[in-house]
């Protein structure tokens, strides 16, 4: 398991600013043997981003 840990690590570090939480996760190999993760993520965004993606706008003015 600290192999997926390493990997959800480098996800989290190269998303930057943006938090998930997973899912699920499966370890997997492939017909030509070699093993990778497959991850199901859920993408958490901050009131902030979603505003400056609304283009200012509120949850409330968008209801």
């Amino acid at each position: 398991m600290n192999e997926f840990f390493e990997i959800a690590s480098r996800f989290a570090y190269a998303g930057g600013e943006v938090s998930f939480d997973v899912v699920e996760a499966r370890k997997e190999i492939g017909t030509d043997g070699v093993s990778y993760w497959t991850l199901k993520i859920a993408v958490q965004k901050t009131p902030e981003q979603l505003e400056t993606e609304n283009g200012g706008a509120s949850d409330a003015d968008n209801q």
